[in-house]
């Protein structure tokens, strides 16, 4: 179902807009490269701890490293 495929993304994506939007609203940044920065970090951390914390997203975490791998280059056989 297209929807169960999307639902732990989606739910990862509300969260890291969630964070990001706690991050900048309770934490001053004059520069807004370094608060780019730091909500690409919050991003990058929150995601993969939202996927982890629901049995889809574990599986959606496991489907992603084995899509990965496909994009690894394989060494021929020698014999």
């Amino acid at each position: 179902d297209f929807y169960r495929l999307l639902a732990p993304f989606t739910g990862a994506s509300i969260c890291s807009l969630l964070a990001c939007i706690v991050f900048r609203r309770f934490v001053e940044v004059t520069n807004p490269l370094i608060g780019f920065v730091a909500c690409g970090i919050i991003v990058a951390i929150t995601t993969p701890l939202f996927l982890a914390l629901m049995p889809a997203g574990r599986k959606a975490l496991v489907d992603i490293k084995n899509s990965m791998l496909l994009l690894l280059p394989h060494k021929p056989k020698v014999v």
